[in-house]
């Protein structure tokens, strides 16, 4: 676990105390969480939400149930989401392998076999793989993202919106995936090159 304690040694304090895990935790997932339950890194770039809610603070248990947000994306079988960029890309077990789930567009794509291989991606590219660039010079310039928030495109990436200051805007964690979720939703049998009318959920 050398990638994960580099990235912990570099981390916020933990975001709770209380440790109660479910049957879909998986082990290594267990271990950070007891290491370290809850935790921001690369300036609030990168999010390891807690296990249960805490303040704030959703935890992964309330985060993953299908009510919340993730049942509006429709998925057969669904991620078990734990971690998060600035944009809220999230990162979550699924059949035993870590993916990425691209919120725009509702695409799971394979990161990583397991946390530790996930950690020493991200610290190999931090840059890209948490978005820290553009966390930082939106926070210089707004102020400090709240517990819940994060950063998303006035135009969506995937219609050509700029990541710059200019196009983003931030806004509670779940209201900004059940808006992205209803985009990804109407856009999902398009095919490339389609004219778009964007229309966001309330």
């Amino acid at each position: 676990m050398i990638a994960l304690e580099k990235l912990l040694s570099i981390a916020s304090p933990e975001i709770s105390e209380g440790i109660e895990f479910d049957g879909r935790f998986p082990e290594d997932l267990k271990r950070l969480l007891k290491a370290r339950n809850g935790f921001y890194a690369f300036e609030s770039a990168l999010y390891f939400r807690p296990i249960r809610s805490s303040g704030q603070h959703i935890g992964i248990i309330e985060w993953n149930e299908p009510g919340l947000w993730i049942g509006d994306y429709g998925f057969e079988t669904a991620p078990f989401c734990f971690a998060e960029d600035v944009f809220g890309c999230q990162f979550g077990f699924l059949n035993e392998e870590i993916v990425n789930l691209d919120p725009e567009t509702g695409t799971l794509s394979k990161v990583a076999n397991n946390l530790e291989s996930l950690a020493t991606q991200i610290l190999e590219d931090w840059r890209v793989l948490t978005g820290h660039a553009i966390a930082r010079a939106w926070q210089t310039e707004h102020g400090p993202l709240g517990p819940e928030e994060r950063l998303v495109p006035k135009t969506p990436f995937v219609l050509g919106g700029a990541f710059d200051l200019e196009n983003l805007y931030a806004i509670d964690s779940v209201q900004g995936m059940k808006q992205r979720a209803s985009f990804a939703n109407q856009i999902r049998d398009f095919p490339d090159g389609t004219k778009v009318s964007l229309r966001v959920a309330d």
